[in-house]
């Protein structure tokens, strides 16, 4: 992963530890972010159920702060200043999860919403992920979010 980009996680991931309360209790990683994909961990010990394995409010939670920092870090890759707010979800529990939490979050028409963004300021984003146990997925999430910019149409400096 380019140093920029580790350094970009690494400021995302402070950023949501320090704001978003439920990402320091979770022990959210901001792991890697390829080709739009963000790959995001928490630790089982810190997310675990009375059964020994994943949460499911952990796995939501977990999804929600991944489609948030997908979206921050694709506006911040398209030198756009903006936010994002989840409106609504959907999730399906396939499978425990029996390991720690690892979920890859995917943003939908990615060049629709920057276009949205830089002409209306402002767009709605779709976002999938999925919690994997092991290489199977255990858990799927659509969600939308809202997207707004801070700054309608300025580059970010």
């Amino acid at each position: 992963m380019p140093a920029a980009v580790a350094g970009d996680l690494q400021r995302l991931q402070a950023f949501a530890r320090a704001h978003i309360p439920v990402a320091e209790a979770m022990r959210i990683e901001l792991t890697g972010y390829r080709d739009g994909e963000l790959t995001v961990r928490a630790p089982l010990a810190a997310n675990i159920n009375h059964h020994g394995t994943g949460f499911g409010g952990s796995q939501y939670a977990l999804a929600a702060v991944a489609g948030w920092a997908l979206l921050k870090l694709t506006l911040e890759e398209a030198g756009l200043n903006g936010d994002a707010v989840i409106h609504s979800a959907r999730v399906t529990y396939e499978r425990p999860v029996h390991a720690d939490l690892r979920l890859v979050a995917r943003l939908a028409q990615r060049e629709r919403v920057l276009s949205a963004c830089r002409k209306h300021g402002r767009a709605s984003a779709g976002i999938t992920a999925e919690v994997y146990d092991g290489r199977e997925p255990a858990m799927r999430f659509t969600g939308k979010f809202f997207v707004t910019m801070q700054d309608t149409g300025n580059a970010k400096d």
